[in-house]
């Protein structure tokens, strides 16, 4: 929000994305080299020492958050991985068709920069998980991860087969007891369907 950003006094929040690809680069700066220095237009270093370096070589991974074309671009041509919400009012990526468009996207921006589209993890959110009941979008399209075990087992494998290697599995529930009681008919429901 504007607001926090001017609270902080961080950079113009309309700036935003230009600040955060560029503390991407100082941060792969520093972990990386064993005399780091930058210069930009919102971070300028040198003669400093960051220490210890991560454990992960070159740096720890980045992942880029975000579903809009701004956040696309980002994750082709800068992140690790990429975790796009499916709950964005704006795009949002609730159906394995709307994923599928996304990740075409972020792919063929990746392959025009010069990365290898595969090299960059993907994860998926199962906001819209809802089992035994179907969860329809605004358009009446079934959200991915809702409906019957064999729908929601379906739509993993269907994500498996585009790339995806990580899911995000957020159980419904009001209470503890009632968050246990999701976690275990998934278990026991849908992930025997997976294999």
């Amino acid at each position: 929000m504007e607001e926090e950003f001017r609270t902080v006094d961080a950079p113009p929040f309309a700036r935003r994305g230009a600040v955060t690809d560029e503390y991407l680069r100082a941060f792969r700066e520093l972990w990386s080299n064993p005399d780091p220095s930058f210069t930009g237009e919102f971070v300028r270093f040198s003669d400093i020492a960051c220490d210890p370096k991560p454990v992960q070589r070159p740096h720890p991974p980045l992942w880029v958050g975000g579903e809009s074309a701004p956040a696309i671009r980002r994750a082709a041509r800068m992140g690790d991985g990429w975790f796009p919400m499916p709950t964005n009012p704006i795009r949002p990526l609730d159906t394995f068709d709307r994923f599928r468009v996304a990740l075409a996207e972020m792919r063929g921006i990746a392959e025009a920069a010069g990365r290898d589209p595969s090299a960059i993890a993907l994860c998926v959110n199962s906001s819209h998980y809802l089992l035994g009941k179907e969860n329809p979008n605004a358009d009446g399209q079934r959200r991915s991860f809702s409906g019957h075990p064999e729908q929601i087992a379906a739509d993993i494998a269907a994500y498996r087969a585009l790339g995806v290697d990580t899911l995000l599995v957020r159980v419904p529930g009001a209470t503890a007891a009632e968050t246990r009681e999701s976690m275990e008919r998934f278990r026991t429901e849908v992930l025997p369907l997976v294999g």
